[in-house]
């Protein structure tokens, strides 16, 4: 029932109802007109509205777009049409009610009544406002994903074609049809809540008076209103956070749908759909793997933090400042941020290299400060009898001596290799063979863009003496005990240091598996910290652990991981003090709906082609410069004491 139309049409559409707007008629047409001006002036219309925007600031801002249209779609419960202009009624009570009436005392009977109809009839009520965000969702879905949703005619009824990509990203199309009374479940228990509908008639029973008096300002109409709106913004923030963006991440991969459930979700819900949608037969639960050799190494919050200092001067800085402070000359000095871009001494790696020299990262810090970010590419060493797509060694080499920035990485299995070790070698390589220093040490693929001038204020704020492992568990696979997807991650300086002093096994180095699964494993298996009691593990060492030695060792080691695979992970190891920091939608692949923008994103990824990096990279810039600022680091004012004069 829609009590309020605008003159554009019906502008609570077909859910609505705006009692606010119904007050306030009634009141401005009762009294007189400049009093009524007086009166509410910069009252509930415009005053509410902010609330309303701050309290779905979590979405992205393509979805925020919705609901700031002019004329809003759907309604909450007599919140969601306070914009709409020219009011008049339609059903109800009548705009020319006051004039045909004459007398302000059948007003006030008229506005009690269609109030408390309201509040009797709070089935109906419930379902006005799950019907409006309904409508929303709808909206959101036609308009970001049109090709991917087919409705069917009972809008429960749905399901996904999906378009993406590889196999090894995708099990194929899901169907969701079995999911609806799991998603449609939280409105049942709402509209069925016989508690709820005691305590909204009762408002109405307890309160006459106040509710006669709406047209006042008084505080027993504001704690009517209070909790009449607040219980809509309950609503539609629960229905919301429980459908609207699982709707959305339907359409795109299931691994960002298991990571998104299982973090937002809460656990008696999230525990329902991830058993529907990942069966645990499928991805049984599993615990890193004990390595004595990792075990046995240094803490790593026993490593001294590496001390930020100026470069000396001298002729080479000189004559690289000529080549606009990036060239074959680089500091030994301790950097703050050290970041890998992993390639291959392939020709095709060859050029994508000279790409992003191009539209180098170092661009986006301010000469003076450059010293302070290190960037490499990492690869490999090629052999004679590979064919004419790899690089021949002396090409390499003179590349190096160009541009000198290549880092080798000698006894690679089978020279080059991305999921047999070369994520792990290249970190012992850093701690041990490193012409540098480094407090913050980041790899990153050649399709990835680092957005620095983000990047690093986010660095800033953590501890570099805090051991920390970061990136973006967006894509975290159900059963796996990896937490950062590998297109870029990284680590403080003393995981780096306690991986390299650890003498891994050449079989676990150089074990088959993907290389960021990997990697988690070996994050989850680092040395205890000193006063964690001891865990006795040398069965491991002779490799003759039965399974009850296994199990009260896992137990001991990792009883504070999640038991279930589809459990939020910790912020922080308790056992070995690690900080899990995760950027979230701040780095991910481009275009998705959790991926924000140039704002606050501190890396995009999936540029395969060139063309679709240089678009991206061009309009990262634009977007800076719409702002009114360049795309450069904003140096804060204690780091400015570093800065190099030779960097000109």
């Amino acid at each position: 029932m829609c009590f309020w139309e605008t003159q554009r049409g019906t502008g609570c559409g077909v859910y609505g109802l705006n009692t606010t707007a119904l007050l306030h008629s009634t009141a401005s047409t009762a009294r007189d007109e400049n009093k009524s001006k007086r009166r509410y002036a910069g009252s509930w219309p415009a005053a509410r509205v902010p609330a309303y925007r701050v309290l779905f600031r979590r979405l992205t801002q393509r979805h925020l777009e919705i609901f700031q249209i002019g004329t809003l779609r759907f309604t909450a419960g007599g919140v969601a049409c306070l914009q709409m202009p020219g009011w008049h009624a339609a059903d109800g009570v009548p705009a020319q009610a006051a004039t045909d009436a004459g007398t302000p005392a059948r007003l006030e009977r008229e506005m009690m009544k269609a109030q408390l109809d309201i509040l009797s009839d709070t089935t109906t009520l419930v379902s006005l406002w799950f019907a409006g965000v309904t409508d929303l969702r709808a909206e959101v879905l036609r308009t970001f994903a049109p090709e991917k949703w087919q409705w069917s005619n009972d809008p429960v009824q749905h399901h996904v074609e999906s378009d993406w990509g590889s196999e090894e990203d995708s099990v194929g199309p899901i169907a969701v049809d079995s999911l609806d009374s799991l998603l449609y479940s939280p409105l049942d228990i709402l509209s069925n809540w016989q508690p709820l509908h005691v305590a909204m008639v009762s408002l109405g029973a307890l309160y006459p008076r106040a509710l006669q008096r709406l047209n006042r300002r008084s505080p027993m109409t504001r704690i009517a209103l209070a909790v009449f709106i607040s219980f809509a913004f309950i609503s539609l923030y629960l229905y919301h956070r429980f459908n609207i963006w699982l709707d959305l991440v339907y359409t795109y991969r299931d691994r960002h749908m298991f990571y998104v459930i299982s973090k937002y979700a809460p656990k008696w819900y999230s525990e329902q759909l991830i058993k529907e949608l990942f069966p645990t037969d499928e991805f049984p639960h599993k615990f890193p793997p004990v390595i004595p050799a990792l075990m046995d190494a240094p803490w790593i919050g026993s490593w001294d933090v590496p001390k930020l200092q100026v470069p000396p001067s001298t002729a080479a800085s000189k004559q690289a400042s000529s080549q606009r402070g990036i060239g074959p000359y680089h500091p030994t000095t301790p950097a703050f941020l050290m970041l890998h871009i992993f390639s291959s001494p392939t020709r095709k790696g060859a050029a994508r290299r000279a790409f992003i020299r191009e539209r180098h990262p170092l661009f986006s810090i301010p000469k003076g400060y450059r010293h302070l970010v290190e960037v490499k590419f990492v690869i490999g060493f090629t052999s004679e009898d590979r064919d004419d797509s790899w690089q021949k060694q002396d090409e390499v080499e003179r590349e190096q001596e160009t541009h000198g920035d290549l880092l080798q990485i000698p006894g690679l299995k089978n020279g080059e290799n991305m999921n047999e070790g070369k994520t792990i070698m290249w970190m012992q390589y850093v701690g041990r063979q490193g012409a540098r220093e480094a407090q913050w040490v980041l790899k990153c693929d050649d399709d990835a863009i680092p957005i620095l001038p983000n990047m690093l204020p986010e660095l800033l704020e953590l501890n570099a003496r805090d051991p920390a492992f970061v990136g973006t568990a967006l894509g975290r696979w159900p059963g796996s005990v990896y937490q950062h997807s590998g297109f870029t991650y990284g680590f403080s300086w003393g995981v780096i240091k306690t991986l390299s002093a650890a003498k891994l096994p050449w079989e676990v180095v150089t074990r088959s598996h993907h290389e960021d699964m990997h990697t988690g494993e070996i994050m989850l298996g680092l040395p205890s910290k000193p006063s964690y009691r001891h865990v006795d593990i040398e069965c491991y060492r002779t490799n003759d652990c039965t399974k009850e030695q296994k199990d009260a060792i896992n137990k001991a080691l990792y009883h504070n991981l999640p038991e279930e695979t589809w459990e939020p992970w910790p912020s922080r190891d308790k056992r070995t003090t690690l900080r899990l920091v995760d950027w979230e939608g701040r780095l991910n692949d481009y275009g998705e709906p959790w991926t924000h923008d140039f704002r606050d994103a501190v890396g995009w990824h999936g540029f395969k082609s060139d063309e679709s990096y240089d678009n991206a990279y061009n309009k990262l810039i634009a977007d800076f410069r719409s702002t009114g600022r360049e795309y450069e680091w904003v140096v804060p004012r204690n780091m400015r004491k570093f800065k190099f004069a030779d960097e000109l």
